[in-house]
């Protein structure tokens, strides 16, 4: 039975990755080198920014968001939106954006769309100062805008600021938990992250190894530090290997099950004549109800309607939460396996990756789970974003990498560990998972070494290289 590594829980945010054109990208050499970045030799960001088309849509939708959230006329706003410059839709927006900066009360964060709209459309009709006047006041207000963050820079960078270009960078570097962020800010001090995957190969030799497997659409820069961690610890061979693991379908919608349970609670709570009276005016049966869609649209009416019944707001609410689809780690895990089968080795021991949430019967979620040499993690809430912190990426590696040292003892069947400072132990929540340490325990370590058959020698006199196939 595989071990679990997390208990119950609730709430997950769907998070996608969003993938860096033109990065400039090398494969891996060695077992577990340190990530190396090369100096460019191109200007960053040369190529256009998003088409104006796009950006017309964007700003029309957003600005109609900004502007009801500032309670000003949104559809007055929108109404023939002219984003030109100079255009009458654009001036409005100008006009909403000063208002918000000049503001002194606190906002929400979406209050702020306006002001970087502004920014971003003044900056592609290259009015660069004024864009940097309105990117900065927007910062002032939410620091934690990382791209604004790289915007700023580049336009600071442009105008001979480089010092405060330099901070804003570091900060978006230690900050970033996504490589659409953190790899922008390499580019902008001028490097190439490497973010190409090796494929999977047949691994010859005669000592152990750890590979690491992504498993759907994963933050390659963050796996490979991840990797350089784990590599430092065990003093074996670590690989990130790309294995083109299909991912199964979701089998678990927390969403379609809440609005499954309200549904009946109408059905149970309503008085007859308003519950009719309703479907009447909507063209609707009840059986019409049982498609979800549609019982949103009844439910948010209904509380147009019956301003003291909540569970229309509550299901529009939910439909906008944290709470997403989730993966059964079994079904999971078995994808693992028949990715890597054909080129497994006995001697190795193979962890996917994931951002996908994961869970089991009996569980609400897990971190991870392993079998026998296969296993799977999830980073999913790991991530500021999910637990609606601050991001930081040394915190998010550390999370990383004391999971994955967790799985990868349980791979090579070494006991849990009962210290609960040991990055080994079993963690009941977030909190108790950050409360570990950074380093194994001397019993964890000493099991380790035992079945290694190492004692912390360095990597490369330690590892056997296969003349074809992978090395470990």
């Amino acid at each position: 039975m595989a071990d679990r590594f997390a208990t119950t829980g609730s709430g997950c945010l769907a998070v996608a990755v969003v993938c860096l054109a033109g990065w400039v990208v090398a494969a891996e050499t060695g077992p577990a080198p340190a990530t190396l970045y090369l100096k460019s030799t191109m200007q960053p960001f040369e190529q256009p920014h998003a088409v104006t088309s796009y950006l017309e849509r964007e700003f029309a939708r957003q600005v109609e968001e900004a502007g009801a959230a500032l309670k000003g006329s949104s559809a007055e706003i929108t109404t023939n939106l002219n984003l030109g410059a100079g255009g009458d839709g654009f001036d409005r927006l100008r006009r909403l954006a000063d208002g918000v900066l000049a503001d002194q009360k606190p906002l929400k964060k979406d209050a702020l769309r306006p002001v970087f709209l502004a920014a971003l459309r003044l900056r592609e009709v290259g009015k660069e100062a004024a864009a940097l006047h309105y990117l900065l006041g927007g910062l002032v207000r939410n620091p934690w805008a990382l791209a604004r963050q790289l915007d700023a820079a580049e336009l600071l960078q442009r105008a001979g600021r480089q010092a405060e270009a330099d901070e804003r960078i570091r900060f978006v570097l230690d900050h970033a938990e996504c490589d659409a962020h953190y790899g922008r800010a390499l580019l902008l001090q001028g490097k190439i992250p490497y973010s190409r995957l090796l494929p999977l190969a047949p691994l010859t030799g005669t000592g152990h190894a750890v590979v690491l497997v992504p498993a759907g659409p994963v933050d390659v820069l963050l796996l490979q530090e991840v990797r350089d961690d784990l590599a430092k610890m065990l003093a074996v061979p670590v690989l990130v290997r790309e294995a083109g693991v299909q991912l199964p379908p979701p089998t678990r919608d927390e969403v379609a099950e809440f609005e499954e349970r309200l549904r009946e609670e109408m059905f149970r709570g309503l008085d007859p004549l308003d519950y009719q009276s309703t479907l009447d005016d909507l063209a609707l049966t009840t059986n019409d109800l049982r498609d979800l869609p549609t019982a949103r649209r009844f439910a948010g009416l209904l509380s147009e309607r019956l301003l003291d019944w909540p569970v229309g707001k509550r299901m529009a609410q939910w439909a906008e939460s944290r709470k997403s689809r989730q993966w059964d780690v079994e079904t999971m895990i078995e994808a693992l396996r028949e990715s890597v089968k054909p080129l497994a080795n006995p001697q190795a021991g193979y962890l996917a990756v994931t951002r996908k949430d994961l869970y089991s019967r009996g569980y609400n979620y897990l971190f991870g789970s392993a079998g026998s040499q296969y296993a799977v993690m999830s980073y999913h809430r790991f991530l500021g974003d999910f637990n609606a912190t601050p991001p930081e990426r040394a915190r998010l590696r550390k999370r990383m990498r004391n999971q994955c040292i967790s799985s990868i003892g349980l791979l090579f069947g070494i006991p849990r560990c009962q210290n609960a400072a040991c990055p080994r132990s079993y963690p009941n929540s977030l909190q108790e998972h950050d409360r570990k340490g950074a380093e194994l325990c001397p019993l964890c370590r000493q099991r380790f070494t035992e079945k290694f058959g190492v004692d912390g020698k360095p990597l490369d006199e330690q590892r056997a290289v296969a003349p074809d196939g992978d090395q470990f």
